[in-house]
């Protein structure tokens, strides 16, 4: 039978210390102080299996630690069906009501004036503006896992609604609310662009009780124990133009085959000096003989790629290759990438992505932007953000949790700002600049049609149960 959900643990663990040398070839800011112990239950083939996971390495107050051995404990459900540990049957959000949909393409704090949210055909006169709701689960890609922790529904984000106070929406009255692009990193699929669509969509009701709404953020009451006065600002460019073998997840951008030399330029403020940026360029050649890619930072030559010669009839297409190293940035950092194809027109370079990270000092802009400190993850106590020339930071959001954003504010326009959280993990902000919101989009059709089908798959003509078998989805014109 199947494990119960929630009956696996595991105890008795033994730890070993090892020495933060013997762990030059892993990346320390993704070593946790939680285990961070995960177990699912499954049949497959009529077997029941139980699948669990967890961090074998841990940091802690006296350093990095190894798990030796560990004890596992379950206990066996009453069910041999998979039914108790899935999620229940219940109705879309989209089921009743009147919806109407926008979109965005990039993530960032997005204004809503009263004369867009008309436009989109929902009528605001005689409307209670706290009854406005914004549902949406942001442009990233769904996991390639379906086990994967993901909505069963479009989730309410909390927003802020300028004027509601006085119950009228008034033409000066606005939302504000943090949206997610298409521009989120997927892991599995190594690129900073959803594969599947260039549109992150929202949607917006005034039907049903009242909205969500961003709440203060809760701040650690005891004394700081570090001081945070730079963030780890990373930037990236990425376009999604070919597929060179026509088939799989694997899109590159620019070419270089009549422009054998190109130049890619990152704006990088507030340098916290002395600072060493760190670069990846993941590049890809199409030839048949030997070809080479030069890649220079501001003139200075960092680093070569050399690409071997693609064997005939083999089914390789391309070979791709990166350059991870460090640079020095400067205000304007350019980055020219030049492809030598051996004398051999026919030959083809590819671009994918150019990645740049970078220390970037609490300074406040005329801009909004994102900031997040990665040791966080792996420290503990309290760390306290300070910002410097902060009169134009209206708040601070915490953007961790894109479904429960809070806010800090700085109510007095103070130039110097700080604020407080428990570290321990990695927590993602952006600040909300008066002179910088987005401005959302839209299409000719707005209108969303009620839509239940996750409330009515699994029942038949008579509102029962029913299982099915499997699930065939295709366009409407098959």
């Amino acid at each position: 039978g199947l494990v119960a959900e929630g009956a696996a643990s595991i105890e008795n663990i033994v730890y070993e210390t090892i020495d933060e040398s013997k762990l030059s070839s892993l990346d320390i800011s993704n070593i946790y102080s939680k285990i961070g112990f995960k177990s699912f239950s499954s049949y497959a083939r009529d077997e029941a299996f139980l699948s669990f996971t967890f961090n074998p390495l841990i940091k802690d107050n006296a350093g990095y630690k190894i798990v030796k051995s560990f004890t596992l404990n379950y206990s066996i459900s009453n069910s041999n069906r998979l039914f108790q540990s899935t999620n229940s049957i219940q109705n879309s959000v989209l089921a009743t009501g009147s919806w109407h949909r926008f979109y965005v393409e990039k993530s960032g704090i997005y204004k809503l004036s009263k004369s867009f949210i008309q436009s989109l055909g929902l009528d605001l006169n005689g409307v209670n503006p706290k009854k406005i709701k914004i549902f949406g689960n942001g442009g990233r890609m769904v996991s390639l896992s379906n086990n994967s922790d993901y909505p069963i529904d479009n989730e309410e984000n909390a927003i802020q609604v300028k004027g509601e106070d006085d119950g009228v929406f008034n033409d000066t009255d606005y939302v504000l609310f943090y949206a997610e692009g298409v521009d989120t990193y997927n892991t599995e699929s190594d690129t900073h662009l959803n594969l599947y669509s260039d549109k992150s969509y929202y949607f917006i009701t005034t039907d049903g009780g009242n909205g969500k709404r961003i709440d203060e953020f809760i701040q650690p009451t005891g004394n700081s124990t570090s001081t945070i006065t730079t963030s780890d600002e990373y930037q990236f460019h990425e376009v999604d133009l070919y597929n060179i073998v026509k088939t799989g997840r694997r899109w590159y951008g620019e070419t270089f085959a009549v422009d054998n030399e190109q130049e890619f330029e990152f704006k990088c403020p507030d340098i916290s000096n002395p600072s060493q940026a760190k670069l990846k360029v993941h590049l890809a050649s199409a030839s048949f003989n030997l070809t080479e890619f030069t890649i220079k930072s501001n003139e200075q030559t960092i680093g070569t790629l050399n690409f071997p010669a693609l064997t005939a009839n083999s089914g390789t297409e391309a070979i791709d290759l990166s350059l991870t190293t460090s640079i020095t940035p400067s205000e304007t950092t350019k980055i020219k990438i030049t492809f030598d194809n051996n004398g051999v027109p026919s030959s083809k370079g590819y671009l994918d992505y150019i990645t740049l990270e970078y220390k970037r000092k609490l300074i406040g802009t005329n801009s909004q932007f994102k900031f997040q400190h990665n040791d966080a993850a792996t420290s503990f106590g309290i760390g306290e953000y300070q910002f410097t020339n902060a009169t134009t930071i209206k708040e601070i959001w915490n953007i961790t949790d894109l479904f429960n954003v809070s806010k800090i504010s700085n109510s007095t326009a103070s130039s110097s700002f700080n604020f407080k959280t428990n570290l321990g993990e990695l927590q993602k902000f952006i600040t909300l600049v008066e002179s910088d919101f987005f401005t959302p989009k839209k299409e000719q059709q707005t209108r969303v049609a009620n839509q239940n089908l996750k409330g009515t798959l699994f029942k038949d003509n008579q509102n029962n149960f029913k299982d099915i078998d499997y699930l065939i989805i295709t366009p409407n014109s098959f």
